[in-house]
């Protein structure tokens, strides 16, 4: 317990060389019944390389060396570099010794008081593992003086230093309810509409406004968040990197930082930090309206005339809609009143199209009766390229606004096969847009009508494309063997004559949706099949960009046609052969892919290599069983160490990664479940989900908090989603849908354990991943994906039972508590005790990503 340090291990690199193996393997036949330890040794940078390439031999003129199993030990000999190596030993028959005694007819090693181990053979260590890490912070604990962190050793200069703050929150106000990762609590409307026509409500993309200054998001670490503008993909990298240059030591909540417009069409950005909502009138309400103030007040001191605010508070810091919606508006009405003579003109709220529908009508409704801008918008675009051949690459987007807007050389319309436009949603808004040389150019050319599978070109008319091609298809009720067939050719011969004539741009609406009644999973399918299938042809085309366009208010086909463009990428994109070491080529399917750099058919997968005793005659029966693994000190790699030292391993390691926790932990017990019914299921779901894509197949290690009792239930029946029938409790309504919560980190399960110190720790299929840009409660599974993710990637949301895995309950003890030098006094300093870290959890529960 001597350490006072926080490590964070960054890379591992595994060392073989085969003469220093067989030397060592030489010295293990010598000493059969003796077995082999993992120990720590540190040494400067240079003499690591020689020691991993020639082994410990006596050029420093020592007689011994020495190792330690414990890492802390060894770093005293680093010498300024933050590796250490991890090596075999050997402890043969040593005896115990004390400074300033030896007995040189002792055996080769021996003990200390100090816990070193001194060899006096060089073939009884082996070079393994090289260590790499960042020792991250400084802590002491409770009986520790006031002065040790100013006093502490601090081992070496840290290579990387990384700044960390944790906050908790303040207990629930009276009246409100906790739920797991949620409180709910009666929100009172403000009710005030806004009058002043400086402010417009605007939905969409807050990187094409062209105003003076924008308002972007930060953490406190000056990192962007997720929805931030400039995003990390639209050019921000170069101003992140100066942001995190500029203030290394963080910003405090509710500050607003300045820095050039660029990458934006803006003078300025202002930067604001906000804080976690919780509840009504609490401190993050007082410093959201004193964030919009502050920035309304730089942006009149450098005379700007236009600024532009997202929807603060809405996404990642969990502000109810109503409640970012009515503060903004009232700061902002607020401020105008105040200063009349101020520079600004025009103040913009601008919403992403992708937003919570709700939250949408959360903002427009403090609009009144004034008109909601909505602009054209990309939400998703991904580049084809031809596998094989001539090169071929076309861009393909999907647009959120209105197709009569565009400024594609050719807009895409769909109608009947009389021609009429005055009929659909679409014909309607381009004849309107367009003037009435559309129909009449219709009428001219087919004054009878045309049959189902034909595209008729006019004119653009007032429209700002060059030519609208009017397509009619068959009617999805009155399907046959060629109905899919017809309508792909339809969207193939828009793409070809639009290429025929040298365009380089076409926009389609999502066809069919209307009249011809197909479903919008079968025609986004169908119109993404005809484009893979052009691209894939051997004829050049002009054409660079595809636009599909789908209006503001259709939010569930969006959703569909997002996801299809997405696949059509992964499809285009899919490696038809693996390369090996040696020059051949291994076929790719649904069964084979490349693991850690090996091609590995699915069926190894799925198989387990060897056993714990008693797990293979478990696996062919139909009763669960429960092994118990404890941590052995010898490094002996039999299955019931394996199984541990992986807990182990995945239990700390994310564990170092909290900053927000004040408490070590000591895992004490693993219990490895075994549930043949469960295995059998999730093997089926494996090679399910292996059919979609090889990785798909792959599961990940994640932790999941309960009640005690609740988890025996899980690991005799399994996980249940809340719509089951014999679903019996639920922790909340989801924050980012109705469905069964992971996390790869501990203390994220912690929050949900109910007043046990145990976990179940699962292998978890997640497949095809929705990143949840924002809060999405107690929602369904996006169409097209298999799980959700929080917009950090810390909490995984699960649809599938099977699809989940029960494998071990992780038994562990809460042992101090310490505190870092910026901590405050506390009331419960002195209390060590796991009740008072379970309090210490309900602190931060609904905390937007605590301690990361």
């Amino acid at each position: 317990m001597g350490n006072r340090h926080i490590f964070q291990i960054t890379k591992l690199e595994y060392v073989v060389n085969p003469d220093l193996m067989k030397v060592f393997n030489a010295a293990q036949a010598r000493m059969p019944k003796q077995q082999a330890v993992l120990a720590f040794c540190g040494a400067a940078k240079e003499n690591i390389k020689i020691i991993c390439q020639k082994g410990f031999q006596q050029q420093w003129d020592r007689k011994t060396v020495t190792v330690s199993e414990y890492p802390r030990f060894a770093m005293q000999s680093m010498q300024k570099s933050n590796l250490l190596l991890i090596c075999k030993v050997f402890r043969g028959t040593g005896q115990n010794i004390y400074s300033g005694t030896d007995k040189p007819g002792s055996y080769s090693l021996v003990y200390s008081r100090d816990k070193a181990l001194v060899l006096r053979k060089e073939d009884f260590i082996l070079p393994c593992y090289i260590v790499h890490f960042n020792i991250c912070k400084s802590f002491r604990l409770k009986e520790d003086p006031g002065n040790v962190l100013e006093s502490a050793d601090s081992l070496v200069r840290p290579a990387v230093v990384q700044s960390f703050s944790g906050t908790k929150q303040a207990a629930l106000p009276a009246g409100a309810t906790q739920a797991g990762g949620m409180s709910t609590v009666s929100v009172p409307k403000m009710g005030l509409l806004m009058k002043s026509e400086a402010v417009e409500l605007i939905v969409g993309d807050m990187s094409h406004q062209k105003v003076d200054a924008i308002v972007s998001i930060i953490g406190s670490d000056g990192k962007f968040l997720p929805g931030s503008v400039p995003s990390l993909e639209t050019g921000g990298q170069e101003l992140q990197e100066e942001l995190t240059k500029a203030f290394a030591a963080g910003r405090q909540v509710g500050e607003v930082v300045r820095t050039k417009g660029r990458p934006l069409q803006c003078q300025r950005l202002f930067h604001v930090v906000l804080k976690q909502w919780m509840n009504p009138n609490d401190a993050a309400e007082k410093i959201l309206k004193t964030v919009v103030t502050n920035c309304l007040e730089m942006a009149s001191k450098r005379q700007f005339k236009t600024i532009a605010f997202p929807a603060l508070g809405s996404g990642v810091h969990r502000f109810p809609g109503a409640r970012s919606a009515d503060i903004m508006f009232k700061a902002v009405e607020s401020y105008l009143q105040k200063h009349e003579g101020t520079s600004i003109s025009s103040v913009k709220i601008v919403l992403e199209p992708s937003c919570d529908v709700l939250l949408r009508k959360d903002f427009e409704g403090r609009m009144g009766k004034r008109t909601v801008v909505h602009e054209n918008t990309m939400s998703k675009e991904v580049v084809l390229k031809k596998q094989v051949g001539t090169s071929k690459v076309l861009t393909v987007r999907a647009i959120v606004g209105d197709l009569s807007k565009l400024t594609d050389d050719v807009v895409v319309n769909t109608t009947q096969t009389d021609l009429d436009l005055s009929v659909g949603a679409v014909s309607n808004s381009l004849v309107s847009a367009g003037g009435p040389v559309l129909q009449t150019e219709c009428t001219q050319q087919h004054p009878q009508g045309v049959k189902p599978g034909t595209v008729v070109q006019t004119q653009a008319g007032t429209l700002k494309c060059k030519k609208v091609f009017h397509t009619v298809l068959e009617e999805w009720g009155k399907k046959g063997d060629k109905t899919e067939k017809s309508f792909v050719s339809v969207v193939t011969t828009c793409l070809q004559e639009a290429s025929r004539h040298n365009f380089k741009s076409i926009a389609f609406p999502v066809l069919g949706t209307g009249y011809a009644g197909y479903p919008p999973e079968t025609s986004a399918r169908l119109m993404m099949k005809a484009i893979v299938d052009f691209v894939n042809t051997p004829a050049k085309t002009s054409l660079e960009v595809v636009s599909i366009v789908v209006h503001y208010k259709d939010d569930a086909i969006r959703k569909i046609l997002e996801s299809q463009v997405e696949e059509s990428e992964r499809l285009m994109n899919m490696a038809k052969y693996i390369v090996k070491g040696d020059g051949s080529r291994v076929a790719v399917t649904g069964d084979t892919h490349v693991v850690a750099g090996h091609v590995v058919i699915q069926k190894d997968l799925v198989s387990a290599a060897s056993y714990v005793p008693g797990e293979k005659q478990a696996l062919g029966g139909n009763e669960v069983k429960h092994f118990e693994l404890r941590p052995e000190h010898l490094f002996n790699m039999t299955p019931e160490n394996y199984h541990f030292r992986l807990v182990e391993s995945q239990f700390y390691r994310y564990l170092m990664k909290d900053t927000v926790n004040r408490h070590i932990f000591q895992l004490t017990k693993v219990e490895y479940v075994v549930n043949p019914v469960q295995v059998k299921m999730f093997r089926a779901a494996q090679e399910r989900m292996s059919l979609k894509d090889a990785s798909y197949g792959l599961p990940v290690l994640c932790f999941h908090g309960t009640s005690e009792d609740n988890i025996k239930s899980i690991c005799k029946e399994g996980f249940r989603q809340p719509d089951h029938p014999y679903f019996d409790e639920t922790t909340d309504v989801g924050w980012y849908g109705n469905g069964i919560y992971f996390s790869e980190y501990p203390r994220f399960a912690m929050n949900y354990m109910q007043k046990t110190s145990k976990l179940i720790m699962c292998q978890v299929l997640k497949g095809k991943t929705f990143r949840c840009p924002k809060l999405k409660l107690g929602a369904p599974k996006e169409p097209g994906y298999d799980c959700h993710v929080d917009p950090y990637g810390k909490e995984i949301v699960i649809y599938e039972e099977d699809c989940i895995l029960p494998c071990y309950i992780l038994h562990f003890d809460i042992c101090k508590r310490f505190k870092f030098k910026e901590d405050k006094e506390s009331a419960n300093d002195n209390d060590d005790t796991a009740l008072e870290y379970l309090n210490e959890m309900e602190m931060h529960k609904g905390e937007q990503c605590p301690g990361f």
